[in-house]
């Protein structure tokens, strides 16, 4: 076969996109479409693949699967958008090869390649559940998603022992800092994601963000070809989730994407054993077990983009709109069970607009955008009335100007507007060796203003907060691409205004703290055998104070001016091996990881329900994960990984005295944990129906709720070990046009606990249904 190369080149660009089927007309997954012999994409579980950015000219392609005959085409590329199909015929013959072509390499194997500890998180495979992306990202190891109860509620996410906003979420790209409570990764639907990115310990710098413990990058739909989708899922507890997707794509290049999600649930599962108290006098009365009655939940999302692809001045410019709405319902504090509500509750709303620009040149790649919106919460604590589990409802006296939670009643109405805009480049000085720079501005401005509580006067002079974010980093590849480098330096510039009312005489001052802080690090990853990397990262990182833990909430949460940074010492060492033999596949990953944290930015109570963040805690973690994927044929595949970490205090003193604590491990956070999935198709998977069966575990061992050291250790409060098993039935009909699946959910009723001991639902029952109309 004779090497055909392009005929004829200009500046402006065009995509060649496809699928490859068999002849039965099932999808071809993971077969190889080679472009030009040189470049190469895999295809996706429904048998699509595409190039971008191509200069106009004559392609050659070739598509290969283990089992079929290889095929080939020939596309000239002188429209925008070009369409070509393969149908593979099969060939038992070649199922005795045991080399398999290297040409192609997709873009997860190429992330997966570098120095940086990263995982991959596919999110279609899951499409069939009813779960949110917190549930996906629970999976993966050295994650633990630990919430306050069931849909809508808090959340925090631990990556290898650090938490909270030491970890930070893009959304293809850009920062969500400050997106309000309404755009949160348990509000978004699997269905509408596309893949995401989890970076553990360190971050490239494109990314661009004071991550101290890791980032993910979630990746929505692309941008290929015209579609339309989506998902209905009903189940127990009166939940309902909703969302649609849908793209237009012209052969001009025009193109205009909308999405959208709904989702509810009244959260009414059952809580056993808890107290009841007299209303009146506080005296405990029994201790019952009894359903949720004040913990629904409510939230919805539009996005929409409108632009231009494949263009002499840009490959990609589009504006976009994102708008989102929520109301939250508290049945009780985060932190306890024993105080009720049956009133108090909050909304939030985000409306934000943005620019996007991309464009590559011979060497030089471009991405920018900009971004304005506002953000608004609003607290309303207005009821006369106390409740208990027993939904006893004691009316106060009627000149009483307390609240559930607050000394005076309040309606309060807080207001972010942001501004935020980014740019990353990377310049190829040939191909083994390559800059990037990545730049990030983050302005935040905080008003407040307070509807019943005259007296209540935080934010009403306007506060701020401005993040400046600036990174470099130099790329190396060894000539046979055994090595792969990287070195980094990043620069945190802060500063900020913030409104301080004076205790003594309730005057109002302003402070104006600043950071300047610099990280490094550097990645190496080497090819030891041919299917078997090692790697290894290091990071001198830091976090930066937001807005929250400076500004306060206007809530529950008072400023503190003088917050320093966090900084972390981050290092991982990994070994990552994978082989195919037939229709075996098999990938093992290890990760041994260290973190050295100073300073950590900690929430503390300050008197009744208010708390305040300061400096307080360094920590040393360390631990290893590991993971194992095994696919033995069309019909079965199993996934395995697990974690185990330990996290030690390392604060010698507090408050000028000696830490009773000091070298103990912290309190009421898991240290073994594990996750697994059984995916079975009994059936002729080439069919165009498909019954796909999953079996998801989810292992948490046994832990302190607090410190180990103080006390007697059998007397200890113990969040007990948790063995919780999800199964779903899942059908697709007509080459995964149609889905219908039924899941149940923590099958066997496990009492289930993340923190403070507080209940999560048990056993529940869900429908799903999902459609895709193709172009």
């Amino acid at each position: 076969m004779s090497n055909i190369y392009i005929t004829d080149c200009f500046s402006q660009s065009g995509s060649i996109s496809g699928r490859v089927s068999d002849q039965k007309g099932g999808a071809v997954e993971y077969a190889s479409i080679v472009v030009n012999r040189n470049k190469g994409v895999i295809t996706d579980s429904l048998g699509y693949f595409s190039f971008n950015d191509l200069d106009k000219g004559t392609y050659h392609l070739e598509a290969q699967h283990l089992g079929h005959k290889s095929q080939q085409k020939t596309v000239d590329v002188s429209n925008d958008v070009n369409t070509v199909d393969f149908v593979l015929i099969e060939d038992l013959s070649t199922l005795d090869e045991v080399v398999v072509r290297s040409l192609v390499e997709t873009e997860e194997r190429k992330v997966k390649k570098t120095g940086y500890k990263v995982d991959i998180v596919k999110a279609d495979i899951y499409k069939a559940q009813p779960f949110s992306l917190t549930d996906v990202i629970r999976k993966t190891p050295g994650i633990l998603v630990r919430e306050s109860g069931g849909m809508g509620s808090s959340f925090e996410l631990y990556v290898n022992g650090l938490s909270g906003n030491k970890i930070r979420y893009f959304l293809d790209g850009i920062p969500m800092e400050n997106f309000g409570s309404s755009l949160t990764l348990n509000n978004f639907p699997v269905n509408l994601i596309k893949k995401m990115e989890v970076y553990k310990g360190v971050v490239p710098v494109e990314l661009g963000s004071d991550a101290l413990g890791g980032a993910i990058n979630i990746s929505t739909v692309d941008l290929k070809k015209s579609f339309l989708n989506g998902s209905i899922s009903v189940g127990s507890f009166g939940t309902k989730r909703a969302s649609l997707n849908g793209q237009y794509v012209s052969e001009k290049g025009i193109f205009a994407t909308a999405s959208g999600f709904y989702n509810h649930s009244d959260n009414n599962y059952r809580m056993d054993d808890v107290n009841v108290y007299e209303l009146d006098l506080g005296n405990f009365q029994e201790t019952i077990s009894t359903r949720r009655f004040h913990d629904s939940y409510r939230s919805y999302m539009f996005n929409g983009k409108v632009g231009v692809k494949g263009k002499k001045y840009a490959d990609m410019l589009y504006v976009a709109y994102t708008g989102s709405k929520n109301k939250k319902e508290y049945q009780h504090p985060e932190t306890n069970v024993e105080t009720v509500y049956g009133d108090f509750h909050s909304k939030g709303e985000t409306n934000l607009f943005s620019l996007h620009y991309k464009k590559k040149w011979k060497k030089l790649d471009l991405k920018g955008n900009v971004l304005k919106g506002k953000v608004k919460r609003t607290i309303v604590d207005t009821s006369s009335v106390r409740y208990n589990w027993a939904e006893e409802a004691f009316l106060r006296s009627s000149d009483s100007p307390e609240g559930e939670v607050y000394n005076r009643k309040r309606i309060f109405i807080i207001t972010d507007d942001i501004i935020r805009s980014t740019i990353t480049s990377s310049y190829h000085i040939n191909k083994k060796n390559s800059i990037n720079l990545g730049f990030v501005q983050n302005y935040l401005k905080r008003e407040g203003t307070d509807r019943v509580d005259e007296f209540n006067n935080t934010f009403q002079t306007p506060n701020y907060v401005n993040k400046i974010y600036g990174g470099i980093s130099y790329d190396h590849k060894s000539l046979n691409d055994k090595l792969r480098a990287s070195v980094f330096v990043k620069r945190f510039v802060y500063n900020a205004k913030i409104e301080i009312q004076e205790q003594q005489n309730g005057r109002l001052s302003l402070a104006e703290p600043k950071i300047n802080k610099t990280g490094y690090g550097g990645t190496l990853s080497y090819k030891v055998a041919k299917n078997t990397f090692l790697k290894t990262s290091f990071e001198k990182a830091y976090r930066l104070p937001n807005d929250y833990e400076i500004l306060g909430d206007g809530a529950f949460i008072t400023y503190n001016p003088d917050l320093e940074s966090e900084n972390s010492n981050n290092i991982n060492f990994g070994a990552l091996y994978t082989t195919r033999f037939r229709d075996m596949r098999l990938k093992a990953e290890a990760n041994l990881f260290l973190r050295f944290s100073e300073n950590f930015i900690q929430l503390g109570a300050v008197g009744g329900p208010y708390s305040r963040y300061d400096n307080i805690n360094n920590v040393r973690s360390q631990g290893v994960e590991a993971s194992l994927n095994f696919k033995i044929n069309p019909h079965f595949s199993v996934d395995l990984n697990g974690t185990y970490q330990r996290i030690i205090e390392r604060t010698k003193t507090v408050n000028g005295l000696p830490n009773e604590n000091y070298n103990n491990e912290v309190p009421n956070i898991p240290y073994l944990f594990a996750n697994s999935r059984l995916t079975v198709h009994p059936f002729d998977t080439q069919k165009k129906n498909k019954l796909s069966i999953y079996f998801d575990s989810r292992y948490v061992k046994d832990f302190f709720l607090s410190w180990k050291g103080l006390g007697d250790v059998d007397t200890k409060n113990v969040i007990p070990t948790q063995f919780v098993n999800d199964l779903t039935l899942a059908y697709s009909m007509k080459n995964d046009t149609y889905n219908v699946s039924l899941s149940c959910m923590n099958i066997f009723d496990i009492e289930a606990y993340d923190n403070f001991r507080i209940q999560k639902p048990g056993r529940s029952f869900f429908v799903k249904l999902i459609f895709n109309v193709l172009n």
